[in-house]
């Protein structure tokens, strides 16, 4: 009904753009973030996060797709900080 309707519309306004698609398998729940955090603490040893990649937030219906600057242990550097909170237990 209206959802297919609404994915239908984004793939035809999306058509020819790049895509993010979470990888559910590599997600983690983190603690509340901060507008302005630069640097997640996330499980990431295993994971497929690579540097110049993205990463998406997901809380609920609300999304953000950011990209990773560098990988560490057990953290990801951010290209540019979060522009607003997140509450806790928000997927990455």
């Amino acid at each position: 009904g209206a959802q297919r309707q609404a994915l239908e519309a984004e793939l035809y306004d999306w058509s020819s753009r790049n895509w993010s698609l979470p990888v559910w398998h590599d997600g983690s729940q983190v603690g509340a973030l901060s507008a302005g955090t630069l640097t997640l603490s996330v499980a990431t040893s295993g994971r497929d996060y690579a540097a110049g990649r993205s990463a998406l937030l997901l809380a609920g219906e609300q999304f953000y797709s950011m990209q990773i600057q560098t990988v560490g242990a057990g953290t990801l550097t951010l290209v540019s900080p979060l522009l607003s909170s997140w509450p806790a237990g928000t997927m990455v």
